[in-house]
């Protein structure tokens, strides 16, 4: 008969020690606290990544549309317009693809950037998932040129990040440069 020691019976039986097991679980906590601050930065950063679309999407086709209807416009309706403060309302007078004429009316609706034509609502120019700060038109006439000035202050927010980001254009009319 062999004789065995208290700690090879106790290996020989696969048990763990308490310092063992309290390793253990510290060595676990750890891991899933780093693990999960990764997580959750990577959602952060996919969250802002989405933002950032959703404004660059927005601005863009805001811009391009506002630009080339100023450019195809044939006046600016300064009556109907508001120039230098936000929101701005820009009205111009225009001509549709038939030939005939057309008034194109842009105004900020509940953060949302909406147009007319002829008076009856078009919808919005932009994602539901943006809102306007700011939209500020300016007129430019120095003579013989006419031009609006654009101020587009955008903002989206999604899981707690939230961004704004400002545009910026001007726009002369054809035919007066």
């Amino acid at each position: 008969m062999t004789l065995f020691s208290h700690d090879q019976r106790r290996r020989r039986e696969g048990g763990f020690s308490l310092i063992e097991v309290l390793l253990y679980v510290a060595i676990f906590s750890v891991i899933s606290v780093i693990s999960m601050n990764t997580l959750f930065q990577a959602i952060r950063s996919f969250d802002a990544l989405r933002i950032s679309r959703d404004i660059n999407d927005s601005s863009v086709g805001i811009m391009e549309r506002l630009t080339r209807d100023i450019k195809g416009s044939t006046a600016v309706d300064l009556g109907s317009s508001t120039f230098d403060i936000s929101p701005g309302r820009l009205t111009l007078n225009t001509v549709s693809a038939s030939g005939t004429p057309l008034t194109v009316e842009y105004y900020v609706s509940s953060s949302t950037l909406r147009y007319k034509e002829d008076g009856v609502e078009m919808g919005s120019l932009m994602s539901a998932k943006t809102a306007i700060d700011a939209l500020v038109f300016r007129y430019i006439n120095s003579g013989s040129t006419i031009g609006i000035k654009i101020e587009l202050h955008l903002s989206s927010a999604r899981g707690g990040v939230t961004r704004v980001e400002h545009f910026y254009d001007t726009v002369l009319m054809r035919g007066t440069y």
